[in-house]
C-alpha cells in the first residue's frame, strides 16, 4: 500500500532504492522501451518526493536515450514553429506528398492511424460491421467513434476518426468492399485476406523511397508508428487535457481510466481541438477521390454494358 511504501522509505531509503531498481530491471526485461521505463521511474520517484521523501544524490535516475529513429524523424518536420507569428506550422504538404504515393486503401489506413492515434494493428483489425449503422447500412455519421481495447496490451481507449478519415473509409467501402459481409475485415489484401501490419509498413516504406528518402523499416519518417506519435504531438499543440490524451491513446494509467468514464460529448469536445492538426487535405473534396469516383463510375458502366452484351448473346444462342 502507499502507506507501507512511505514508511519503508522513512525507515531505510536503501530498501526503497533497491525496490525501484528491481522495478526498473523487471520492466526492461518485459520488453518495455528504455525511455518509457525511465519515465515510469520518474513518476514513482515523484510519488515519494511529494510525500517529503528525499533521495540521496547517489541514487540517480538513469538518463534517457535519444533514439536514432527520433533523430531521423526530426529531419522530416511535420509540426514546426514560426517565431515571427508565434504560431505552430503544420507541414501537411509533406504528408500530402506521401499519401499521394499510396494506394487509395493505404491512404485511408494512414489517415485513420493519424487521426485516431490508434495502433495500425487496431485499425487493421476492424471489421466491415464497424462502419454499418443499426439497420445494417453504411453509417452516415460525421465522425466514426472508436472505443475498443488495444490488441497490444488490452488497454481500453476511446477516440474518433476525423471527418476526413471517416469520408475516406466510406468511399473505400463503397468502391472496394461494397459486397463484403459484416464479419469480414475492413482492410484486406488483393486475395481478400486481412492486411498484416508488416505489409502496410512495407507499402509505406516503398512510398517514402519513391519520394527520394533513404529508409529502412525503422528509420522511415512515414512509418505507421510515427503517425501515432504525431497524434500525441498534435494533442499537445492543441492543448488537449492530458487525461483525455491518455484515454484516447490507450495509455495505462488510473487517470485514463477515470477519463474513460466521461461522456462521448466531452471526448468530442476535446477531439475537435486536435482535429485540424491531423487533417491532411484540409477537407474531403480531394481531387484523387474525385478521380477514383470517375474511374469507378466508368468501370461500372463498362461492366453493365458487358452484362447486357452477355445476355444478348445468351438469347441469340438459345434462338440458334
Amino acid at each position: 500500500s502507499p502507506n507501507f511504501l512511505l514508511e519503508e522509505a522513512k525507515q531505510n531509503i536503501d530498501n526503497t532504492g533497491k525496490r525501484l531498481q528491481e522495478y526498473f530491471s523487471m520492466k526492461l526485461k518485459s520488453g518495455t522501451e528504455w525511455n518509457s521505463v525511465v519515465t515510469n521511474l520518474c513518476f514513482l520517484r515523484g510519488f515519494y518526493s511529494h510525500n517529503d521523501i528525499v533521495f540521496p544524490k547517489r541514487m540517480k535516475i538513469p538518463k534517457r536515450h535519444i533514439s536514432s529513429v527520433k533523430k531521423t524523424d526530426g529531419k522530416t518536420e511535420i509540426y514546426g514553429y514560426d517565431e515571427a507569428t508565434s504560431e505552430t506550422v503544420f507541414h501537411n504538404g509533406t504528408l500530402k506528398h506521401f499519401f499521394d504515393n499510396l494506394s487509395f486503401r493505404d491512404q485511408t489506413i494512414g489517415l485513420s492511424v493519424l487521426s485516431t492515434g490508434a495502433d495500425a494493428a487496431d485499425i487493421l483489425n476492424l471489421k466491415i460491421g464497424f462502419v454499418k449503422d443499426a439497420r445494417g447500412n453504411l453509417s452516415t455519421v460525421k465522425r466514426f467513434p472508436f472505443h475498443d481495447n488495444r490488441l497490444k496490451d488490452g488497454i481500453e481507449f476511446k477516440t474518433f476518426f476525423s471527418v476526413e478519415a471517416t469520408e475516406y473509409i466510406r468511399r473505400y467501402v463503397q468502391q472496394e468492399r461494397s459486397n463484403a459481409k459484416n464479419d469480414e475485415y475492413l482492410f484486406v489484401k488483393e486475395d481478400g485476406t486481412q492486411l498484416p501490419t508488416h505489409a502496410l509498413s512495407m507499402n509505406f516504406r516503398a512510398a517514402a523511397e519513391k519520394m527520394g528518402y533513404v529508409v529502412d523499416d525503422e528509420s522511415n519518417p512515414f512509418r505507421p508508428k510515427r503517425f501515432r506519435s504525431l497524434f500525441r504531438t498534435a494533442c499537445g499543440i492543441a492543448n488537449v487535457e492530458s487525461g483525455y490524451v491518455m484515454a484516447m491513446m490507450g495509455h495505462a494509467s488510473n487517470i485514463s481510466g477515470t477519463y474513460l468514464e466521461k461522456s462521448d460529448g466531452l471526448f468530442l469536445k476535446e477531439y475537435l481541438k486536435v482535429e485540424p492538426y491531423v487533417t491532411v487535405y484540409g477537407g474531403i473534396d480531394k481531387s484523387q477521390i474525385t478521380v477514383m469516383n470517375e474511374n469507378y463510375d466508368e468501370l461500372k458502366q463498362k461492366y453493365e454494358a458487358a452484362e447486357k452484351e452477355i445476355e444478348n448473346n445468351r438469347i441469340k444462342i438459345i434462338q440458334l
